[in-house]
């Protein structure tokens, strides 16, 4: 290989970085991925990467490219997909979301009880409470129903309720059924 120097003013297209590799005698592929890597030190003050956001092409047929977007992290040293962004869906711990959001998470072999998804409403009461809401379309703002967690005990104690609630002819959401 030869060693090329780019400054760092330097403006350059397809074209140039095809001429380039032809150059350096290496091979330049159709089309190009790329990524953001973050490195830092670890406690024995080596340096490590601790993410990454690495976007590539998943389809390169003109009219119809894809793409995707992964995010990295490290978790007890080993770089894992954390998220990934595709075609309009958004995966947690899947590379392939097949619906506008993926959650996925592996268990197996870990004792105890995990959350897939948590919702947090810091003031938590017996009116307020974290709630998931379901819209008919983006152009209608009102909320055709919705479930509704719901603290009980108004001391802070652990009590709770979930309750379910579907909008009236008004478009106020109204309970229809609590589960405590």
């Amino acid at each position: 290989y030869k060693p090329v120097l780019l400054g760092q003013n330097l403006k350059f297209d397809i074209g140039f970085l095809q001429h380039m590799a032809k150059y350096c005698g290496v091979e330049l592929k159709k089309h190009l991925d790329g990524g953001i890597d973050f490195y830092g030190n670890n406690d024995a003050d080596q340096v490590d990467r601790f993410g990454y956001i690495y976007c590539l092409a998943t389809d390169v047929s003109d009219g119809s490219e894809d793409g995707r977007m992964d995010f990295m992290t490290s978790k007890d040293g080993t770089e894992t997909t954390t998220m990934s962004l595709k075609s309009g869906n958004v995966g947690i711990g899947s590379a392939v979301p097949s619906s506008p959001l993926v959650i996925t998470k592996d268990h197996s072999g870990v004792g105890g009880t995990y959350g897939m998804l948590t919702l947090t409403n810091t003031s938590m009461s017996a009116t307020y409470g974290s709630e998931i809401r379901f819209q008919h379309s983006p152009a209608n703002t009102t909320y055709q129903s919705a479930i509704r967690a719901v603290g009980s005990d108004p001391g802070g104690g652990h009590g709770g309720k979930l309750g379910f609630l579907v909008a009236n002819s008004g478009n106020a959401l109204n309970s229809r059924m609590h589960v405590t």
